[in-house]
Parts: C-alpha cells; sequence; structure tokens
C-alpha cells in the first residue's frame, strides 16, 4: 500500500504537465523488492527512447552501489528521483550519481511510535489514527530558479544599418535613373549610344538585389515580427537576389552581344540594325529559368527561421544564448 500511494502521488503530481508516462504496459513495473531485479528493470526503461526521467518509489536500485554508478554513467542524460534516503543513497546523492531524493525521517517515526504507545498505556485519546511524519528531500536543484539571463543576439538597432545602406543605395539609383531620363530626352550621344533600355534594366537589378537588405534585418525579437513573418523574411533573401543579378547580368549580357553582333556586320560591310527587343531573349530566358527553381525550393523545402542553442550553460544547465 505504500508503494501504491508513491506511485499514485507522482501521477497526480504529474497529470497536467509536460511529462508522460510511457505506455504500453512498460511503467509502472514490479521489482519484487530486489535489488538486481531493480537495476535490470531500470536498463529495460531507459533502452526506450522516449525516457527523459525515471522515478524509482523506493532506493532498490541504489543499494547496489556499484551496479547504480555503472547505470548513471551511461545514462547521464536521464533525470533520476528516488523514494527513500538511507546512507548509500545520500552518498550517492553527494557524489552527483542521482538528481532528487525524497524519503521518510527513521527517528521522528521512532518518536511517533513511543509517543502512540505511551498515550495507549496511559489511556490517553489519541485522535489521529494516521499520523503523518516529515518528508525529507534532497534535491541538486532548487524548485524556484532564479530568472534566467539569456542572450538571444538578436540583430536589434543594426536593424537600422541594413535600412540605411538599402536607402543609399536606393537614393544613388534613382539620381541616376533620373540623370538618364534627363540626358536622354536631351539627346546626349553617349547615353543614346550606351541605349537607355539597358542602363534602366541595369539599375532596377541591382535596386532589386540591394532590397534584401530588408528581409535580412528581421528577427523574431519580443514585440517586432511574427514566426511566419521571419519564416517569409528567410526566404525573400534568395529571390531579390537572384531576380536582382539576373536582370542587371542580362542587361550586360545583351548589351555585349549586341555590340558584338555590330562589329561582326561591320566587318562584312553589311548594315545590321539590332533592337532592344531582339536581345531580350537571355533575359526571359534566364528569369524563367530562376522562377522555376526559385518556386520549386519555396513550395518543397523553403527556408525558415530557426534558433540554434549557443555554447554555455548558467549554473543550473539552462542555455544561456
Amino acid at each position: 500500500p505504500n508503494v501504491q500511494s508513491r506511485i499514485q502521488g507522482v501521477k497526480e503530481t504529474l497529470d497536467g504537465t509536460s511529462w508522460k508516462e510511457i505506455g504500453g504496459g512498460v511503467s509502472p513495473v514490479d521489482c519484487q523488492d530486489d535489488v538486481e531485479i531493480a537495476l535490470d528493470l531500470m536498463q529495460q526503461l531507459a533502452a526506450h527512447r522516449s525516457v527523459d526521467a525515471i522515478i524509482p518509489m523506493g532506493g532498490w536500485p541504489m543499494r547496489n552501489d556499484t551496479g547504480w554508478r555503472e547505470f548513471v554513467n551511461d545514462h547521464r542524460h536521464l533525470k533520476l528521483i528516488v523514494g527513500d534516503s538511507i546512507g548509500v543513497q545520500v552518498e550517492l546523492f553527494n557524489r552527483a550519481y542521482v538528481d532528487a531524493l525524497v524519503g521518510q525521517v527513521p527517528y521522528q517515526m521512532g518518536e511517533f511510535a513511543i509517543e502512540t504507545l505511551l498515550k495507549i498505556n496511559k489511556k490517553e485519546p489519541i485522535h489521529d489514527i494516521i499520523t503523518g511524519t516529515t518528508l525529507l528531500e534532497m534535491i541538486r536543484f532548487p524548485l524556484d530558479l532564479a530568472p534566467r539571463d539569456q542572450e538571444m543576439n538578436n540583430i536589434g538597432n543594426l536593424a537600422i544599418v541594413g535600412y540605411l545602406f538599402f536607402a543609399v543605395v536606393a537614393g544613388v539609383i534613382l539620381y541616376f535613373t533620373g540623370w538618364t531620363a534627363v540626358h536622354h530626352r536631351r539627346n546626349d550621344r553617349v547615353v543614346t549610344a550606351s541605349q537607355p533600355a539597358f542602363l534602366y534594366m541595369i539599375l532596377a537589378g541591382i535596386l532589386v538585389f540591394a532590397s534584401a537588405l530588408i528581409p535580412l534585418s528581421f528577427d523574431d525579437q519580443e514585440g517586432t515580427y511574427s514566426k511566419e513573418g521571419v519564416d517569409i523574411a528567410c526566404m525573400c533573401p534568395p529571390w531579390l537576389i537572384c531576380l536582382g543579378f539576373t536582370t542587371a547580368i542580362s542587361a550586360l549580357f545583351s548589351k555585349v552581344w549586341r555590340i558584338n553582333r555590330l562589329f561582326k556586320s561591320a566587318q562584312r560591310m553589311r548594315r545590321v540594325t539590332v533592337r532592344p527587343r531582339d536581345v531580350l531573349g537571355p533575359f526571359f530566358v534566364l528569369l524563367t529559368a530562376n522562377v522555376i527553381v526559385l518556386t520549386c525550393w519555396t513550395v518543397l523545402d523553403p527556408l525558415t527561421y530557426q534558433r540554434v542553442d549557443g555554447e554555455g550553460t548558467d549554473h543550473w544547465n539552462r542555455v544561456i544564448s
């Protein structure tokens, strides 16, 4: 009955928490008060991948000092909270071979027993059929931990730097776009020969490329963006960088290809007119290929915002970065 009450108390305490008892008849198990059977059952429970903690209701497995040490050394990832607190258990606790002990106080139990017998002998009234004794709890960490000082490594105010860099690039792009438009209207020979259509494509490509700085400045800092928002932001830079680079490099490639055709035609003494739309083929081919690849990437295996635990923990083994 004592052990069954302990089991019921553990289940009621853990009910409603994130800790769950493994099912399938695996737990609880009966060691029949045998030390070796208890250790063997511990090994069987530890073999289950889903087991993170084991709570023996009594100190049977710890009575084999050597066997218990070997078990703990092989399963350091497990949390172990054991019932009872006899001498060998306290010694193992002091050497960090168990996370917590919950036991009775034998001295107090003996004291209460003698006092009760004396009352019976003196025919004094006994009001409590069951007398509760103090529990001895030995825990390697406090139940109420201090607040964790965790460095989240958020971008913070550095995001402003990204916005400023993009603003500088955008300002330069707008300036040269206006400059090209003005000089083209004035029939400037240099601008006309450079063909404004290609110049606009290069400027547009650089602007799209530089706009990747904006989503790169997003993070999950509290009060800023949601998890869905930063996930979308993670997938934006590949799109902006690839499309911007494709637009700019296609314009340069088309321009060089056009000049190449003009030189070859001059060598043959032939007059050739190459219109801008005749050399936009490479742009659309590259653009289509990029869109297909990026779409497949986004649908099948998109980039997501994830946090990875940094090195180092505090005194209570909590991640601090």
